[in-house]
């Protein structure tokens, strides 16, 4: 009796549920009525491409992501605004040679962590737009030293990786060089002035960074930024020379018209990682260097470009256990053509002339690829 009891309760409440379902679907006035949002965007991209290295033929992800952003106004007066983006792995890749499609944000999972989901995060925060005051926004979000580095991380595939941005092997979340985690940003406008004030809060110490961009005169532009990149103390027992990494410096010069876009920046005291394998054990090593970035781009006509550039590193501390001859240096360059606004093919070539740390030469990459993007915006 209490089975059938039960079983004509559930009844009940599905049939209720399924009503007040019906009806919110079918009185759309009400919410109509209620403000709720702005504007919002959903946008990303699909790309995959063929990468010919080491006398090999793959099938890779480059940087596929998705991502949605949106933004409510309160009388003009200030504005509240979220974004949130995913990276998606189409496929496996044994190399990735995209540093800013990494989505690892620590040093031991960088590190360590060998799996790799179908999704991951990228970006994640909340902010507060107060017009004139500035914008102050919070979370996972890309940096205030991004904003001067990023000047040169515009390749399709390479780029990012002699600026002290993505160190570590990571997406810069740790250290707060690229897509900075737990951070706190202010950033403003004072005429041909830009700031951005950085404070990454994770709980056990807290790192800092500013920068500042200047126009200059009708698309040139300066800036620096400076960034305390001090590891956390779990990262410390699995790097030797630690000490190298906390305090790094950034320069840069940028110019753009409607052909030509170009921009350098110059790292100094820069900082990052490397494996280092010996015949009984194998360690982490940290180095710090001086690093050159240089990226430059042309159109052609509107729907053809070339682009090209460099990532030199010069290490500026050395150890008996890396070869002399350590050091990055590689030269890209690249042809995207496209079909549509959404629709995009390209080539791009990397000739490396780097040494690692056991004197062994690195090699050369030939990557040609397709990328989809969208990006699709509902106003309120």
């Amino acid at each position: 009796m209490k089975m059938s009891s039960m079983l004509k309760a559930k009844n009940k409440f599905q049939r209720i549920l399924m009503l007040l379902i019906f009806t919110g679907f079918t009185m759309p006035g009400y919410s109509q009525n209620i403000p709720f949002l702005d504007s919002v965007s959903v946008y990303g991209n699909l790309c995959g491409q063929l990468a010919f290295y080491k006398e090999t033929l793959e099938v890779q992800n480059n940087g596929s992501r998705i991502g949605l952003y949106l933004d409510y106004s309160f009388k003009n007066e200030f504005k509240i605004l979220g974004h949130t983006e995913w990276a998606v792995n189409l496929v496996e890749n044994n190399y990735s040679f995209n540093a800013s499609a990494i989505t690892d944000e620590n040093i031991p999972d960088a590190i360590f962590d060998q799996s790799k989901s179908a999704f991951n995060t990228r970006l994640g925060y909340l902010g507060v737009d107060f017009n004139k005051f500035g914008t102050l926004t919070i979370g996972k979000q890309w940096s205030a030293y991004y904003d001067v580095s990023g000047w040169t991380d515009h390749f399709v595939v390479f780029g990012g990786q002699a600026s002290s941005t993505y160190l570590t092997g990571t997406d810069g979340g740790e250290t707060g060089g690229g897509r900075a985690a737990k951070a706190l940003i202010y950033r403003n406008t004072f005429g041909p002035v830009k700031i951005s004030l950085q404070a990454q809060l994770n709980g056990v110490r807290a790192n800092y960074c500013g920068s500042v961009k200047v126009k200059i005169y009708k698309g040139l532009e300066m800036g620096a930024a400076i960034n305390d990149i001090r590891i956390s103390k779990e990262a410390e027992d699995y790097v030797l020379n630690v000490q190298d990494f906390e305090l790094t410096g950034i320069i840069g010069v940028k110019f753009q018209n409607e052909k030509l876009y170009t921009a350098f920046n110059f790292n100094i005291n820069g900082g990052d990682i490397l494996p280092i394998h010996l015949p009984d054990t194998s360690l982490i090593y940290g180095y710090h260097f001086t690093g050159y970035e240089f990226y430059g781009k042309y159109k052609i006509i509107q729907k053809l470009s070339i682009h090209g550039g460099f990532n030199i590193q010069i290490p500026t501390n050395t150890n008996t256990i890396i070869d002399d001859h350590f050091h990055m240096e590689y030269y890209a360059l690249g042809v995207d053509y496209n079909f549509s606004p959404a629709i995009q093919t390209y080539i791009e070539f990397k000739l490396d002339n780097s040494t690692n740390a056991a004197g062994k030469h690195s090699f050369n990459v030939f990557t040609l690829g397709m990328n989809i993007k969208f990006n699709k915006v509902f106003n309120g």
